[in-house]
């Protein structure tokens, strides 16, 4: 009896080590090792490396970031609302709409009609801008105001309008990946946020560094 109760714990304990060790291995939790170390940095004690590969005053000035779309539209009691995906037709409202490519929230919209080509005393760096300074400055920047001028956007009025059911378009394709595409460029069998990341920017790196310097 006594052998039957000793081997009947040591299974129960066998049986619960076991499920612990697979429930944690299938958490699979990040560990994360840091090592202070105060020895004297060799020189160059401090390297400034600018490992952008963009120029943030081009993409500013590139028309293809611009915050201005044309979205197909339903408006009711002067508030419209963007379907920004769905191409237009001849029956469709059509508005011009502030874009955010960061949220793809299109607001506000406006008819055309509404918006008006004016000059802005001031705009900021996200392009948002006001009909009359606040602070004095005065930039006289080309900008396009909607609603009674309540909202700005800085526009030079050459750059052609973003569409957004060609933006959402092009972003379907671009997110419809075959594995073999994901299995290429090292995605393959990655679940760490970080290494993808990671992995991410290296692929980054090496596309910019084949290209010429006039093109980056």
């Amino acid at each position: 009896v006594a052998w039957i109760i000793l081997l009947s714990g040591c299974a129960l304990a066998f049986v619960y080590q076991a499920i612990a060790v697979v429930d944690k291995y299938y958490r699979m939790d990040k560990i994360t090792d840091i090592q202070l170390k105060f020895d004297t940095a060799p020189f160059p004690a401090i390297t400034l490396c600018n490992l952008n590969p963009y120029k943030d005053s081009t993409i500013r000035d590139e028309e293809s970031v611009k915050k201005i779309a044309n979205s197909v539209c339903v408006c009711e009691d002067d508030e419209c609302e963007a379907d920004a995906p769905k191409v237009p037709t001849e029956s469709d409202g059509m508005c011009i709409c502030a874009f955010d490519r960061l949220t793809q929230d299109a607001w506000p919209c406006h008819p055309k009609a509404i918006w008006q080509n004016t000059t802005c005393q001031f705009c900021d760096d996200h392009m948002f801008c006001q009909k009359y300074s606040k602070n004095g400055e005065r930039q006289n920047e080309p900008c396009l105001c909607g609603n009674g001028e309540a909202f700005c956007m800085k526009y030079d009025r050459m750059a052609k309008l973003l569409n957004l059911w060609e933006f959402f378009g092009e972003l379907s394709k671009v997110t419809d990946i075959t594995d073999d595409e994901i299995e290429a460029l090292g995605f393959g069998n990655m679940t760490d946020e970080v290494a993808i990341v990671t992995k991410a920017k290296e692929n980054i790196i090496f596309a910019m560094s084949a290209v010429s310097e006039q093109q980056r």
